[in-house]
């Protein structure tokens, strides 16, 4: 017996509309080889990962002395949409709760304040080199402090990037593109482990700069070019207007999930290798929203100082 492809309950009109995404954190490693978007196996499996070869995973130790086995990314290729708008978070409750205890939506007259942290949630896919998917689901990434505004910068100067090389090799008149265009941009993040802070320094996940776009080979860096390829990239990760992102509900969001039981995996750790690359110092598209000071032209912050903090521990977001 074979299916109907119009029968309307095999429609999109009947995809799921409260369903929970897996995720992926950004860490920035107990050890400091292992700082990397790293996806427990737990989640790979829900994201309906294509490898899962034990070669490919490894083993992250968290700072309670628990370890976990997943994919820890440090050279990541991805797409990025933001779901929610930019959020804030109380820091001393959430240590104490183990949970993100948020408080509503980023609000600059508490940038100066120590006790609040900045956070946005995020829709990401991974690709491999042929930029092939390398999972089925989208994965949410709960991104705070200094992770999530350095990666709120450089992705959204990575997507103007992108619109640029593709107006300037097509001979057109450059303007920076919507939020589907920026969906297909195959992030490259140069990802390294740094201490920030305003006062008390401590490590944190830290995106500095990207693999750069050029003319002869932006079509590498963006997905729109195959458009089956783009169809389901933007019928899973449906981008939405920064205007129509939703606000961070007020309350406590669980950092720990339960428990899976480990898989009998051995797992080596990662040894990452990380570029230094140059900046790109176009502003963002959104870069007022950001917690970051937006650069100048000539790649300054015109001596305001970044407004970026650190998270305190690794932990699961949801």
């Amino acid at each position: 017996m074979t299916s109907n492809p119009e029968n309307k309950y095999l429609s999109r009109q009947y995809a799921a509309t409260d369903f929970s995404f897996p995720y992926v954190q950004g860490l920035r490693g107990e050890d400091p080889k292992q700082y990397g978007y790293f996806v427990p196996v737990s989640q790979a499996s829900k994201a309906g990962w294509r490898d899962l070869d034990a070669d490919k995973l490894t083993q992250y130790a968290y700072n309670n002395g628990k370890t976990e086995v997943g994919i820890l990314f440090q050279q990541p290729r991805m797409v990025v949409t933001p779901v929610s708008s930019l959020g804030m978070f109380d820091r001393k409750a959430s240590l104490e709760d183990e949970t993100l205890v948020v408080i509503g939506k980023w609000d600059r007259q508490h940038q100066d304040d120590a006790n609040i942290g900045n956070f946005q949630i995020y829709l990401v896919m991974f690709f491999d080199e042929h930029k092939q998917p390398l999972h089925d689901i989208p994965l949410k990434l709960v991104a705070k402090g200094a992770q999530q505004a350095t990666l709120s910068e450089q992705w959204q100067q990575f997507c103007v990037a992108v619109a640029r090389c593709q107006a300037q090799a097509n001979k057109v008149f450059f303007s920076p593109r919507n939020e589907v265009f920026n969906a297909l941009c195959l992030f490259q993040p140069h990802l390294i482990r740094k201490s920030v802070g305003e006062t008390i320094k401590s490590p944190a996940l830290y995106v500095d700069g990207y693999v750069e776009p050029t003319v002869d080979n932006w079509q590498d860096f963006f997905l729109g070019t195959d458009e089956d390829l783009a169809d389901m990239v933007v019928g899973l990760m449906n981008p939405r207007s920064r205007l129509l992102l939703a606000d961070p509900t007020v309350g406590a969001i669980s950092l720990i999930p339960a428990a899976d039981p480990q898989p009998q995996i051995e797992a080596q750790p990662a040894h990452p290798t990380v570029g230094s690359p140059a900046l790109d110092s176009h502003p963002a598209i959104d870069v007022q929203s950001s917690t970051v000071a937006p650069t100048q032209g000539d790649g300054t912050n015109g001596g305001r100082t970044s407004q970026i903090d650190t998270d305190d521990i690794d932990k699961i977001p949801f």
